[in-house]
């Protein structure tokens, strides 16, 4: 009895524990998937370097004098016995088991113990060889060979149409190494995995609040099951790398992904994958890591087991029990996660019925049942369209509430979600209006924050900069959603007018102003404008073709000058690309028999060579650029003319195969 009472403690303890480190006042709800290990893997570790540098002159105990260490042997030889010393002090203490696992997460000793990647199967087989200089190439190529493999050796995947990312989680749960990163939907399960075996070491238990990652940081996206059937596992995983976005900043992404029942333990574990083709770093996702003691393992396997039956051989599920929980006899309960924490909102802000509307569009959203989101969504702006009205005529003297501050970010998200949903959907039209709603939001957000700084006599700064920060990032999501809208649609005329616009106006909001320090933004504002007029000119060279009257023909305008923020040394790839969109123009504005776009190709072709010959510096930039709207008109071209189309695509070849030579140059980080 007492090893019960005990393990409920620990259990109890790791909870509290979490609940502990989540924020209560957030804007959102938390909702938490889990990842148990039983002890760490070491593959490197940016803190053990770092300390490593700080500490020269530290040995390890029974090492050669002389020899040099590595990460590894620092932590294997003395960091982590050291943790573990800590941890046997700790736990002699008279405290509780929480109060003992907070002693010990708040050591530094434990911190540098602590796992700083979380690494797929295929990730921890592949760092058994050497690194090579092209880990994305190498672990893509692993993937598509074992699913190639698979589908030979095992036709019933192919006769039963299993796609490539469906065959890797079937794999995965017997026993393989993919790509895939393994989370559950339930906490008990991933605890089981924390403390199975391996009763020496430190287990530890990955939460990851996948709500903020998705809705406000924007490192998770959704994989929907028409994308799943329909792309190969390598698209997947390119789509993932790094890109430049419209703030200048490069970001990443990872994909979230519930598969269907393809296996009984697929679905007995409530499995949740993740995956990309960046290393997943714990820092910079919204990750709680728990440590498991040693000594907890065993008490809290036997509760799992005695208390909810959770065992190797539990691990399992059947079509029977799913027809019996189904029955026409058992109720029906919809499962629905709530998104909004709805702590500060009264019945004065927003009703019962307003509010599960809302919670049950982003719960389809999320499942990407578009059509009946967007029904949710709209059903929720009707009850609450006259707080929008008040917002709008705000004046600068009237007294604003947090409260009200979070109806704000509320409806704001609704329209974000909307038009997701419409996109989807193929209704471009309808999400550039829900985007623009959102854009027209940020026009009030400002008068909301001075008004609530002046108004209110105990300001909650963080809490300020939580709604802050929330709306800065929201907003380069709305610029970005907005923007590829505008370029599927042909209205390139609005391309530059919003990006440069919209973002003096966001400065504006954050009180900041360009410096010559953001050379990335500068040169990317510079880019988008001149690849506007790239575009233009090619739509109108067709247009001209496309109609008889040579009186109503335009002129093909747009001559691309120097490009004053792109410097040669240091951002190649945008210095060909500008290079690039001046040469298109140049081409559609020379006669057949002009050596004018000769000489522009000429120049290209130049510049391309002298970077092949010479070295350079990559910094800032990663060279990712989707060409397929130019693309897409000068295949028009081919009608028209074909020797400037031959041109055209000789020229675009030339830079996308530039694009691959730069991104090997880039220093990539092993997964």
């Amino acid at each position: 009895m007492e090893t019960i009472n005990n393990s409920w403690e620990y259990i109890s303890a790791i909870f509290k524990t979490l609940l502990s480190q989540t924020e209560s006042n957030d804007i959102f709800e938390p909702h938490y998937i889990y990842r148990g290990i039983t002890k760490r893997y070491f593959s490197r570790s940016e803190r053990i370097e770092n300390f490593m540098k700080e500490n020269p002159l530290r040995s390890i105990k029974g090492h050669p004098r002389g020899m040099k260490s590595t990460p590894e042997d620092y932590y294997e030889k003395m960091l982590y016995p050291n943790a573990k010393c800590l941890w046997e002090r700790i736990s002699l203490e008279e405290a509780s088991p929480e109060e003992k696992l907070k002693r010990l997460i708040e050591k530094s000793d434990y911190q540098l113990i602590t796992p700083e990647y979380i690494k797929s199967g295929a990730a921890v087989r592949l760092q058994e060889k050497t690194v090579s200089k092209s880990p994305h190439i190498d672990y893509v190529n692993y993937i598509k060979h074992m699913i190639n493999d698979i589908k030979t050796r095992f036709p019933k995947y192919v006769d039963e149409n299993y796609s490539d990312i469906e065959i890797l989680a079937d794999i995965q749960h017997k026993g393989a190494a993919s790509c895939l990163i393994d989370f559950s939907n339930n906490f008990l399960t991933s605890l089981w995995f924390a403390t199975q075996k391996d009763n020496n070491d430190f287990g530890y238990l990955f939460c990851y609040d996948i709500n903020k990652a998705m809705i406000c940081t924007d490192r998770l996206s959704i994989l929907d099951t028409q994308k799943c059937d329909n792309t190969t596992i390598e698209s997947l995983l390119f789509e993932t790398t790094k890109s430049t976005q419209c703030s200048g900043n490069q970001a990443y992404k990872f994909w979230l992904w519930e598969p269907s029942n393809l296996n009984e333990r697929i679905a007995r574990q409530d499995s949740v994958f993740i995956f990309g083709l960046e290393a997943f770093k714990i820092d910079n996702s919204d990750i709680i890591t728990i440590p498991i003691p040693p000594e907890w393992k065993k008490p809290i396997q036997h509760t799992l087991k005695t208390f909810f039956g959770i065992t190797a051989e539990s691990i399992y599920c059947d079509i029977d029990g799913y027809a019996d929980a189904n029955s026409k006899e058992c109720p029906y309960e919809k499962a629905t996660l709530h998104y909004f924490n709805d702590k500060h909102l009264s019945k004065k802000d927003i009703s019962e019925e307003a509010f599960n509307n809302l919670q049950n569009g982003m719960s389809c959203l999320f499942q990407c049942e578009y059509e009946l989101a967007l029904k949710y969504f709209t059903q929720y702006e009707a009850k609450v369209i006259d707080k929008v009205y008040r917002w709008e005529m705000l004046l600068p003297d009237e007294k604003i509430s947090y409260s009200e501050m979070k109806m704000f970010v509320i409806s704001l998200e609704s329209h974000f979600s909307k038009a997701i949903c419409l996109k989807h959907l193929n209704k471009p039209y309808g999400a550039i209006n829900e985007y623009k709603v959102v854009l027209r939001y940020f026009h009030i957000l400002k008068q909301l924050e001075e008004n609530i700084i002046k108004y209110n006599n105990q300001i909650d700064l963080d809490n300020l900069n939580k709604y802050r920060d929330y709306f800065v990032n929201k907003y380069y999501k709305t610029i970005n959603g907005l923007m590829d809208l505008y370029y599927d649609t042909d209205q390139f005329d609005k391309i530059n007018e919003t990006f440069k616009y919209q973002q003096n106006y966001l400065l504006g909001i954050t009180n900041r102003c360009l410096d010559d320090s953001e050379a990335n933004l500068k040169v990317l504002i510079e880019t988008v404008n001149h690849e506007v007029i790239c575009l233009k000119a090619l739509e109108t060279y067709i247009k001209n073709y496309e109609i008889l009257d040579e009186d109503k023909k335009d002129p093909i305008m747009g001559n691309i000058g120097c490009c004053r923020y792109v410097t040669m040394k240091e951002q190649p790839f945008y210095y060909i690309l500008n290079l690039y969109f001046a040469s298109i123009v140049s081409i559609l504005n020379s006669d057949a028999q002009s050596p004018k776009q000769d000489r522009s190709m000429y120049a290209l072709e130049l510049c391309i060579q002298y970077y092949h010959q010479n070295k350079f510096v990559v910094d800032n930039f990663y060279p990712k650029w989707d060409m397929k709207d130019i693309t897409k008109l000068i295949d028009k071209v081919k009608k028209i003319d074909k020797n400037k189309y031959e041109k055209l695509m000789t020229i675009t070849e030339l830079v996308e195969d530039f694009a691959d030579f730069v991104q090997g140059k880039i220093k990539i980080e092993p997964w």
